[in-house]
This record gives structure tokens, C-alpha cells and sequence, in this order.
């Protein structure tokens, strides 16, 4: 039997396929891969889904946040999101999503469940307790809380125009770029979804190897119809006319960066983006292509900081 055919059953179930090209499945196939939940009538977190730690005293002192964050590790908008907040040196728990399941959303006491309000897309965060949805929403959010003490994490209406225009441009360009890219062939597809192995100890040795498995091999049959979608014709070429495209207005600020010899938000964001890809063959073709690329990313790692994940 083919792969097509035998894949074929989870693409006619597929509810939604989001530029980021993380597969949204039914329940009729997530139901195998969930955990019984307790018996107990009480509203409790199931013991699979992961807890949010204790929000640090040093970081209450400071005026910090409690954020947790509901992630894809390799979801670009998550990565941006965190890219911030590691610059701004603003502590977050992370809690990886089973991109099958959702159950660490599902079942998450502190998520709206009401059917009209119920919202499945990573990220989501909590910002002290009150859910928060869309990276850019989450943007706002945390940059209202902490005011002119972060100035790399402003609401996105006070940037300049120049910033919003590349902010923007990330978002509805550069973005949209990276499956039809990470999953164009099956021994890329397979590498992008390494991380399956390396994420969540709360998941299974069984689900894991469901996800990195299926989640690859359909991805990859799915690529061409995201190109189709998004009336890409040649994925690599484009991606690496994206990246000339960025370096081009980073070196006419004639700095280090596009913000001029610091970062601004849209370096931040673009480069917190681009690390989704930090160990896949895409990344590594576009710093061998293009050196001013690779010396720029290389400056917003620095800049960027360790990371402040709690989890």
C-alpha cells in the first residue's frame, strides 16, 4: 500500500491547516493517544498535563508577570514571542502542546473551555492567570503590564511605522515561507519533527514516536498544496529572497541591525522566527548562502540572551 493512501484517511479528517503547518486532526484521532480522565468528580489536572511552576519571588520583586506559555517548539510565532521575552530577560514557563491531543489546552483548568470561546492555536499564554491568545495579542498584553521598563517589548501601535511595516512583513511573508521549506522532502519533514523525541516528558514513548512518524510523512504530502496556497513556486529561491530582502534593510540602517547598532523589535522577532528552524537543513542553507545572514543572526543569538524559560 502506498503512503498516500494510507495517510490519506488523516488528511480527509484534517479540521484546519494554519501557515505555520502544524496539522489540527479530529477526535476520532486523537481519542488513541489521550489519557483516561481521573474519576473523581472534581475538577482536577489530569496528571499528564504539565503543572505551571511557582512564580519566583526575585521575579515578582522585579515587577515581572507570571507567564506560562502553550508552545510548539518549532512554532515560529511561539519562538518570536519567546525571543522577546528572553531580550527583555522576562522569566515564562513553557509547556509543549501534543500538536494530536491538545490535552495540556483541553484539560488546563485555567483555559476557557466554553464552546464559544474555546481557541486551540499556540501559542496561548496566561499572563498572571488571565489566558491571553495570538503571539501578537500576547505582545500587547505583556508590554502594557511592564510599561517604558521594557523597551523592546512595546505594543505593537507604538512602534514606528518603519518597525510595524517589518514586523508585519514577518508575519504575512516570511512566516508562510517556512513549511513548504522544512517539509519539502521526507528526510526534511522527518528532521523537523526531531524535536517530538526531545520534547514533553510527560508524553509517552508511543506518542511520541506517533507524532515524529505521522506528523512528518504527512506534512510532506501536504507541502504542495501549502505552495499551491500560498502561490509559491519555488520555496528555497524565495525563502532566500526573503532573507537578501531582510539584510537589504538592515544594512541600509548602516548598523549592526534594522533597529541601528542595537536590536529592535522586528530584529527580535524575525530572529526568535528564523530559530524555529535552528536545527534543520533550512537554517544552515540560508547562513551558507548568505554571510551578512549568518553574522547578523549570529549578533541577535548574542543580543538575545540566554533563555529565561523557567520549564
Amino acid at each position: 500500500m502506498s503512503a498516500r493512501r494510507l495517510i490519506a484517511p488523516l488528511t480527509r479528517l484534517t479540521h484546519e491547516l494554519p501557515a505555520t503547518g502544524v496539522l489540527q486532526p479530529s477526535a476520532r484521532w486523537t481519542s488513541a493517544l489521550q489519557t483516561p480522565a481521573a474519576s473523581s468528580p472534581m475538577r482536577r489536572l489530569p496528571s499528564h498535563v504539565p503543572r505551571c511552576r511557582h512564580f519566583s519571588s526575585s521575579a515578582a520583586a522585579a515587577g515581572m508577570p507570571d507567564v506560562t506559555i502553550f508552545q510548539y517548539e518549532v512554532c515560529p510565532y511561539c519562538c518570536g514571542l519567546k525571543a522577546l521575552l528572553d531580550h527583555n530577560k522576562m522569566p515564562y514557563t513553557a509547556i509543549e502542546v501534543n500538536p494530536l491531543t491538545k490535552d495540556e489546552i483541553k484539560k488546563h483548568p485555567l483555559i476557557d473551555q466554553s464552546p464559544d470561546k474555546k481557541y486551540r492555536k499556540v501559542p496561548i499564554a496566561l499572563v498572571n492567570s488571565e489566558q491571553v491568545n495570538d503571539s501578537k495579542n500576547i505582545i500587547d498584553r505583556l508590554a502594557d503590564l511592564r510599561g517604558s521598563a521594557s523597551p523592546t517589548l512595546k505594543s505593537l501601535d507604538k512602534c514606528s511605522e518603519e518597525e510595524k511595516a517589518d514586523i508585519d512583513w514577518a508575519y504575512d511573508k516570511l512566516v508562510i515561507l517556512f513549511p513548504p521549506n522544512i517539509y519539502r522532502t521526507l528526510s526534511e519533514s522527518y528532521e523537523a519533527f526531531e524535536y517530538m523525541s526531545k520534547s514533553a516528558s510527560t508524553w509517552t514513548a508511543w506518542q511520541k514516536l506517533v507524532l515524529r512518524t505521522t506528523g512528518s510523512l504527512f506534512m510532506w504530502l501536504v507541502s504542495p498544496k501549502l505552495k499551491k496556497k500560498y502561490n509559491i513556486t519555488d520555496e528555497r529561491q524565495e525563502l532566500l529572497d526573503a532573507i537578501a530582502d531582510w539584510m537589504k534593510r538592515v544594512s541600509d540602517k548602516g548598523g549592526k541591525f534594522r533597529g541601528g547598532e542595537s536590536p529592535n523589535m522586528a530584529d527580535l522577532i524575525i530572529y526568535g522566527q528564523l530559530s524555529a528552524m535552528r536545527d534543520m537543513t533550512t537554517l544552515k542553507v540560508l547562513q551558507d548562502s548568505n554571510a551578512e545572514f549568518k553574522a547578523w543572526y549570529a549578533r541577535c543569538r548574542e543580543a538575545v540572551g540566554p533563555s529565561q524559560r523557567r520549564s
